[in-house]
């Protein structure tokens, strides 16, 4: 069985605008209002207001910048890591259904990252399709892919391979229960 592993970042050039632009602005008119000394607006910000908000929306926008989502198929099950927040295993006899779905992020989560929607636990970064999987315990996962079709073969791969091993086990049980039949 072929396994699978995928890498994605967040591809949409407008939350790369506003990550960017924000931060440049709040540093402008911090390096502005600290260089000249004139306050900046009728009720201007102190100058470590301004420094701890650019501070922060640094932050923040680091944080987005590096945001990715790692999935991987294999034998042991499905690992999916949102770094650096989420890193998670899930093994195949844990999992009820999967199924590829179409996704829309902002009207399905809301938008982009680590969301919790009306749908489940939602892991999207990019790309238009999601792995849909429904849990043992009832949670719901998705996870944004941009190749759903390698996605797709590998975890119908694992799951038939699992579906067939169990039927063998139960099959070996029946026929421990009742010899002959």
């Amino acid at each position: 069985m072929d396994s699978f592993r995928e890498v994605q970042r967040l591809r949409a050039w407008w939350i790369w605008v506003l990550v960017i632009l924000i931060p440049l602005f709040l540093g402008g008119i911090l390096v502005y209002q600290m260089v000249t000394g004139t306050p900046v607006g009728d009720r201007p910000a102190s100058n470590w207001v301004l420094l701890m908000n650019f501070l922060l929306t640094l932050l923040a926008a680091v944080s987005v910048l590096a945001l990715r989502l790692e999935i991987q198929v294999d034998a042991g099950g499905i690992h999916y890591r949102m770094f650096p927040f989420v890193n998670q295993h899930v093994k195949w006899d844990r999992v009820r259904s999967a199924k590829l779905e179409r996704l829309h992020a902002i009207e399905d989560f809301g938008g982009y990252g680590m969301r919790l929607g009306r749908r489940g636990w939602g892991y999207i970064v990019s790309g238009d399709h999601a792995l849909y999987l429904k849990l043992a315990n009832g949670n719901r996962v998705w996870l944004s892919t941009t190749q759903p079709e390698a996605l797709g073969a590998a975890v119908r791969g694992y799951l038939a391979a699992r579906d067939a091993a169990d039927y063998a086990a139960l099959k070996s049980v029946d026929e421990s229960l009742f010899p002959g039949a």
